[in-house]
């Protein structure tokens, strides 16, 4: 029963997880579309509660991610770029953010982004595909990475 326990623990978590990076890709993704995008309108193109979004966006703003420029009504959003938001991210969230953005990405230009060692990123994709978050299709050479779906991950 410990080790049952033990991987439900670690698929919900992973689930969340995903859940977690998706939701704030989303909002993201939304607010370049329309810097004066409401609570409202993000909730339902990602599909989570008002309150959910508030949260997502408040932990947008504490990581720097996103600025609220004026005022709640008046006012509209701002993106930090990448390599100021990369700062205050973990080695993990570059890692899957810049596969994401390019999964013929190698290892090495990982590591000159995360800035950590090669290892260490070796370190973290194993540790990523073990959890199932991140597969290798193809060859190490001419092969390129894929974020599962979180929907194949139940």
């Amino acid at each position: 029963t410990q080790e049952t326990t033990q991987e439900t623990t670690q698929e919900t978590t992973q689930e969340t997880t995903q859940e977690t990076l998706s939701t704030k890709d989303l909002i993201i993704q939304e607010i370049r579309k329309n810097v004066n995008v409401t609570r409202n309108a993000l909730a339902d193109t990602t599909g989570v509660s008002v309150n959910a979004v508030k949260q997502h966006i408040a932990k947008l703003k504490k990581d720097g991610v996103l600025i609220r420029i004026g005022s709640t009504k008046s006012g509209y959003w701002e993106i930090k770029t990448t390599q100021e938001t990369q700062k205050k991210l973990s080695s993990r969230d570059i890692i899957i953010q810049n596969v994401k953005n390019n999964p013929k990405i190698t290892k090495e230009q990982l590591a000159n982004i995360a800035e950590i060692s090669s290892n260490a990123v070796k370190q973290h994709i194993a540790k990523l595909k073990k959890d199932g978050i991140l597969i290798r299709i193809g060859s190490t050479k001419a092969g390129h990475w894929k974020i599962a779906d979180k929907k194949s991950n139940l």
